[in-house]
Formats: structure tokens, sequence, C-alpha cells
């Protein structure tokens, strides 16, 4: 029995280490053990063990607060006929509760902080009092392949080395879909992130036809 026992948690520990190899924290944008008192790259964002009320359901073990602020959603007639979201979902929610410019990043695990996120790194026009998401690329939005002007096999058509629908949340696009919030792979070009490099408009080129 106890043999059995330490083969499958041997068995998980391998699962969960090939599920995560690809993602490369330490030393990248999102390793923020430079604030004071963090010592676990993780515990910013996640914790094994749900430190606070809900916070298992806000996202994937989600530490950290998130905004608080009401946002104003993108809203075009180039998005077509899918509905405008209320509010930001999926992963994009967890990636403002640092990206407002007003939730601090120390604001985890119940603590609290006065780091707060500016110049490039804060999402533009958000200004303390509202969300305006009008003029960035709309998220928690429908992938549509069939509609023009998008690529129609996101199975296999690529962002980076990763299929459309690989980084897509529930069907939709996330702060997530163009940007691996665990890795930067052309951080020395100062890509902020993003699964491709944006030369010439590839990374957009990626997923819209033009």
């Amino acid at each position: 029995m106890r043999k059995g026992l330490i083969l499958a948690l041997a068995v998980i520990c391998m699962v969960g280490i090939s599920s995560v190899a690809f993602g490369q924290v330490s030393g990248s944008v999102h390793d923020l053990t430079t604030l004071a008192g963090v010592t676990e790259i993780c515990a910013v964002c996640h914790s094994p063990h749900d430190s606070g009320t809900n916070r298992a359901a806000n996202g994937p073990l989600w530490n950290h607060d998130l905004s608080t602020l009401t946002f104003n959603m993108y809203s075009s007639d180039t998005a077509g006929a899918e509905a405008t979201p209320s509010a930001p979902g999926g992963t994009s929610r967890l990636c403002l509760g640092c990206h407002d410019g007003v939730t601090a990043l120390e604001a985890f695990g119940g603590g609290t902080g006065s780091t707060v996120v500016t110049g490039n790194k804060k999402i533009p026009n958000l200004n303390g009092t509202n969300g305006n998401l009008q003029g960035t690329h709309p998220i928690s939005i429908a992938y549509v392949a069939s509609k023009t002007g998008l690529k129609s096999a996101p199975s296999t058509d690529l962002i980076g080395n990763a299929p459309i629908d690989s980084v897509l949340v529930n069907g939709n696009v996330e702060c997530s879909t163009c940007h691996d919030v665990h890795d930067d792979p052309v951080e020395a070009l100062g890509a902020y992130l993003l699964r491709a490099d944006n030369a010439n408009s590839a990374l957009c080129l990626s997923c819209h036809i033009k």
C-alpha cells in the first residue's frame, strides 16, 4: 500500500513538472521576488493551499487580489456578431489585478502594499478611477474561426509555437492568448512577454488575415 502511494505521488509530480516545464518565471519580468518579504516566486500569484476566501474560484489557486475597477470594454462593428462582454473574464481579470495600475503588487495572500505597475507595463487609459479598455485589443471575446479576416484553422494555425486553440480560454481571446505569462521567449527584444516577435506585425498576423 505504502509503495503504491509513493509511486502514485511520483507520477503526479512528474506530470506536474512536465506541464510547467515550458514556463520559466525565474529571472523573467514576472519574477517579483525582489518585493519586500517575498521569497517564493509563485506565491505572488498562486497558493497551493488557498490562503483566502474563495481565492480558488478566481483562477488556478489564485492568491492575488483582483482589480476593483469597473471596466469599459472594447466595442466595435468590426468585432462581428459576438456579444461584447460586460467585464473581463478568464485569465484577463487575473492579469488586471496588477496591470490596472491601481492594485498593489504586494496585495497577495491577504497582504497589502503600495507598489503599483506604471508606465508601459500598465494598461493604457486606466487612470485609477475607471477601467477604460476601449483603446485596447478586445479581450474575453470569442474567436470565431469562420469569420472573414481570421485564420480558419485554429487547431493548426500557430501563435509563436502554440496552436491558436491552445491559447484561447474557453474559446475566448484573453491577455494570455498573446502573452505568455510564465515565460518571455523573446524578452531580449523587449517584447513584453509576447508569444512571438511582432516585427512586421507577425504576432497580429498569427490570427488576422490582412
